[in-house]
């Protein structure tokens, strides 16, 4: 999926002492159809956390759990590679934003 970050990336601590990123991704879903926000997890990189901010496009692809909480549907993905495709951010070291993928290991993250 391509989207924008809705707010700065955050770091977070699994139960397992493992660090993550934890990032909430807009996806358009095309005209007059609005916007669905996709919670986002994803291994904890230091070098791209300068970039992961507010309004960043980024791709992502991974895999899904959808549950029902309250009434809504939660989408959540464990990403297993992540792009940047653009920078918003002029203050971000050296001005424009690294392409690449970010591996994953294949245990399971949502234990995290």
């Amino acid at each position: 999926m391509i989207g924008n970050l809705g707010k700065d990336a955050e770091t977070v601590t699994g139960s397992n002492g493992r660090e993550l990123t934890k990032l909430t991704l807009g996806v358009d879903q095309g005209k007059n159809k609005g916007t669905v926000w996709v919670d986002i997890l994803m291994p904890h990189n230091p070098n791209l956390m300068p970039y992961l901010c507010k309004g960043q496009q980024l791709l992502v692809q991974g895999r899904c759990d959808v549950n029902m909480a309250r009434g809504y549907l939660n989408v959540s993905v464990f990403a297993d590679q992540t792009q940047l495709l653009g920078s918003r951010r002029d203050d971000a070291p050296g001005n424009s934003a690294p392409t690449g993928a970010t591996p994953v290991d294949e245990q399971d993250p949502f234990k995290a």
